[in-house]
């Protein structure tokens, strides 16, 4: 189930997103840093938006251009208010930085998975 339908629906194949470099890091970092300042109930949704996002790209990696993933961040912002002062750079930085986070959890899982298909033998 997708959060955000438009973006299940979205066009053709593109060319994958690049690795994330430390720079994109260092982009996401300053991307989470920068939604202080507000309160509590405001911040969570600003989480929630960025983890989301970063989840639909390790999901649809190839799917959808980086720069429609920008778009789309940015009509959400937009929209809602959600990362004002946040321009198109550091959105992709942060999207890019979200792919490398997505694929350290996989292959975190199917390690995990596979240390307990070891202990069953």
């Amino acid at each position: 189930m997708f959060l955000f339908p438009m973006i299940a629906a979205a066009g053709a194949a593109t060319q994958p997103l690049p690795p994330a470099t430390e720079a994109d890091m260092r982009c996401f970092m300053a991307m989470l840093y920068s939604v202080g300042g507000v309160d509590e109930k405001e911040k969570d949704k600003r989480y929630g938006l960025l983890a989301a996002s970063s989840y639909f790209v390790g999901r649809l990696d190839g799917q959808v251009a980086e720069a429609d993933w920008t778009g789309h961040i940015r009509r959400i912002g937009s929209q809602t208010g959600f990362f004002k002062g946040i321009d198109a750079e550091v959105a992709s930085c942060a999207l890019r930085a979200g792919k490398a986070m997505q694929f350290a959890g996989t292959a975190a899982q199917n390690a995990a998975e596979a240390e307990q298909g070891r202990g069953r033998q």
